[in-house]
């Protein structure tokens, strides 16, 4: 290049640009109408794009309200860039009712405790402090006596069922979303869902069966067994459970 050439290049009177790679030819931000101060910015410019692009490509295609998706590796999606129906809809249905039914009860019995405070406390109290059981039980230094672990019990009961509830009531319309879809993608919606059954699950069998049943030995206690219903709760959240995880084919 001659001296004038380099002049005028420094003083910007004329700029040349490097021979455009095609590969970068149809990039979408229109980098080919920019003016570079040389070719390897430009065409590292185009390939931050490109790869952008590329990325966030399946986007297009994957079904509306689905962005939540990418759950997996990137290695998984060209799984779900063709969504289409197939599956039992009436079953992925049924576990979208009872998936938000659960939610519901759970959501509906936390806030119960929140507003109708002292009824149910005075339960975890009882249990907690093993005032009920008959005198010279084996295992009365087990007993909890002070009222703020006693509530500090009890809110942690409370906010495991709110959580659960909500994490149940988001995964079934996570769920309901990708109901026409392939099953890949309504086997992935279903996480939250499931999270939430196993949270609940645990409470009702861990707390209160093993917990509560067991190591305070509420089935000793005269008033105040409430091992029956948490058997209950447990055993029909577990069978949902196991309902919900079954993959799709």
């Amino acid at each position: 290049m001659s001296f004038a050439a380099e002049k005028g290049r420094k003083s910007g009177a004329g700029i040349v640009a490097a021979p455009l790679n095609p590969r970068f030819a149809k990039c979408p931000f229109s980098c080919a109408s920019r003016k570079p101060r040389g070719a390897i910015e430009l065409e590292a410019g185009c390939a931050f794009f490109a790869t952008v692009e590329k990325y966030f490509s399946f986007l297009h295609k994957a079904p509306r309200g689905l962005d939540f998706l990418p759950l997996v590796g990137a290695t998984s999606m060209k799984r779900r860039e063709a969504p289409r129906e197939d599956g039992n809809v009436n079953t992925r249905l049924a576990k979208i009712a009872l998936t938000a039914s659960v939610g519901l009860f759970a959501l509906l019995v936390g806030l119960d405790n929140v507003f109708d405070y002292q009824t149910n406390f005075d339960a975890v109290r009882h249990v907690l402090s093993m005032d009920t059981l008959p005198a010279g039980v084996a295992f009365g230094w087990r007993a909890v006596t002070l009222a703020a672990l006693q509530n500090i019990a009890y809110w942690c009961i409370i906010v495991t069922e709110l959580a659960s509830g909500a994490f149940l009531i988001a995964g079934a319309g996570r769920m309901a979303r990708a109901a026409r879809y392939n099953a890949f993608i309504f086997n992935e919606s279903k996480r939250l869902a499931i999270t939430g059954l196993v949270v609940l699950f645990l409470l009702y069998f861990v707390g209160f069966l093993v917990v509560g049943g067991e190591w305070f030995e509420m089935w000793r206690s005269t008033g105040w067994n409430f091992q029956e219903p948490a058997f209950r709760f447990a055993a029909v959240i577990g069978v949902i459970l196991i309902f919900v995880s079954q993959q799709d084919a």
